[in-house]
């Protein structure tokens, strides 16, 4: 009986945590979450792309942005890293309107869009369409 209890105790610990740290209007709110579960919801987003593709994330990390000779585009990515700044991942976005001063490299950020994917010589990658700066 204590197996069980402590079972469906850790189930609904569990889908507390997966459900915290929302906003009105973001679906998954990285901004509430400890470096630890921001770094897992990023990667799951990265692996696992169709679990998330049409959910406004909110996200908060390193603003970098390159020259994607692949996409022939410039690229803007929000950088993740995990709790011991060891591991970093990236998340693309796309503004929805061009700013008149981007931040510099390496600013921290607070960006949120819809999440979605793309095809590019036969790899997918995935990216914050329709993406705003935010406070």
């Amino acid at each position: 009986m204590k197996k069980i209890a402590a079972v469906i105790l850790c189930i609904m610990m569990m889908g507390a945590m997966s459900g915290c740290g929302g906003s009105p209007s973001s679906d998954v709110d990285l901004t509430k979450m400890s470096a630890t579960m921001v770094y897992s919801e990023v990667y799951n987003m990265v692996y696992t792309p169709e679990d998330y593709v049409g959910k406004t994330i909110k996200m908060r990390g390193l603003f970098t942005a390159m020259y994607d000779e692949a996409q022939e585009k410039i690229i803007h990515t929000c950088i993740i890293e995990d709790a011991t700044q060891c591991c970093a991942q990236g998340i693309q976005f796309d503004l929805t309107e061009i700013p008149d001063v981007y931040p510099e490299g390496g600013t921290e950020v607070t960006v949120e869009g819809v999440f979605d994917t793309y095809e590019i010589n036969g790899e997918t990658g995935c990216y914050l369409k329709d993406s705003v700066f935010v406070e």
